[in-house]
């Protein structure tokens, strides 16, 4: 229960549902709850195997990694080793901290049409806004989600499942397996099909499948739509509570279930203040950002 066998059989018991067909069925589940294009799942409607699929990692930040290897990996066929210092990542100014980690930034946002065009790849990071797609009226937001060849988001963030439980998907895992995939003699088995280890870094992976595999079964589309609509409706409710008030104003949003608030007319410093007070109150909790170099505050 608690991890995944490095590798499978074919020729296992026919009624034996390994950790990774647990994973490759959940994922598909989840894909199509959340209305993604068909050629990002594992398999058609007809149940036959496509060239895509999804794998469940630790968190958001490894998702774009792993993307990121998979990209080099396809820009590099044909290209002598030394072109790998002369790749060049965009990234929006919205994205999170962990691209810096991994690339250089260039101050643009994404174009779906224009990567598509050029033959670059498209990952789309909606670790937050992903688990939104649950409801119809929302998927507006995901519009040119086939342009791209990759999308990840998080259960963990708005859909009741606990930490550890990125999800991944790719329009095509050749890419993908030809930057990770290294198979020892000792790992190599007979008839051997999807492997976790050839769609990760780490060698060996966690059951997690499992606990989105109870999350969806416990809950159903229905309530997680129920779930997400409320959060929805609080967010808009204390965004008009931020607009009645005089002393406040909003930043952005709200946008999802994300609103950003701020003191009007105030310094760096009093925002920062009338958080710390917040916070010490005890009776809400709230975090912070900034949006063009301004401090905000955000509901938990």
């Amino acid at each position: 229960m608690s991890s995944v066998e490095y590798t499978r059989d074919e020729d296992g018991p026919a009624d034996f549902e390994h950790p990774m067909d647990v994973e490759e069925i959940v994922l598909d589940w989840l894909g199509k709850l959340l209305a993604l294009p068909p050629s990002f799942l594992s398999s058609d409607t007809d149940g036959r195997a496509g060239k895509g699929g999804g794998v469940i990692l630790s968190t958001a930040s490894e998702a774009v990694l792993v993307c990121m290897l998979a990209a080099r990996a396809r820009v590099m066929v044909g290209r002598p080793a030394e072109d790998q210092t002369r790749l060049v990542v965009y990234t929006s100014d919205q994205g999170h901290s962990c691209i810096q980690k991994a690339c250089m930034i260039a101050d643009v946002v994404h174009c779906h049409l224009v990567a598509n065009r050029l033959g670059i790849w498209c990952h789309v990071d909606a670790a937050y806004a992903g688990s939104m797609a649950v409801c119809p009226e929302l998927r507006g937001a995901f519009d040119g989600l086939e342009l791209a060849d990759s999308f990840n988001m998080n259960p963990t963030k708005s859909l009741l499942v606990n930490w550890e439980c990125s999800a991944l998907w790719v329009q095509d895992a050749a890419p993908l397996r030809m930057a990770l995939s290294l198979t020892p003699e000792y790992l190599r088995a007979k008839n051997n099909l999807l492997d976790l280890k050839d769609w990760q870094v780490p060698l060996g992976t966690r059951f997690r499948a499992m606990k989105l595999w109870f999350v969806l079964r416990s809950y159903g589309a229905q309530r997680l739509r129920v779930y997400i609509r409320h959060r929805l409706h609080l967010a808009r409710r204390f965004a008009a509570h931020v607009r009645d008030d005089e002393r406040f104003e909003l930043a952005a949003g709200p946008k999802f279930g994300l609103v950003c608030m701020r003191l009007k007319g105030a310094s760096r410093e009093q925002n920062s203040a009338l958080l710390e007070a917040l916070n010490a109150s005890g009776k809400l909790f709230m975090g912070h950002t900034e949006l063009a170099g301004r401090p905000q505050a955000m509901p938990g």
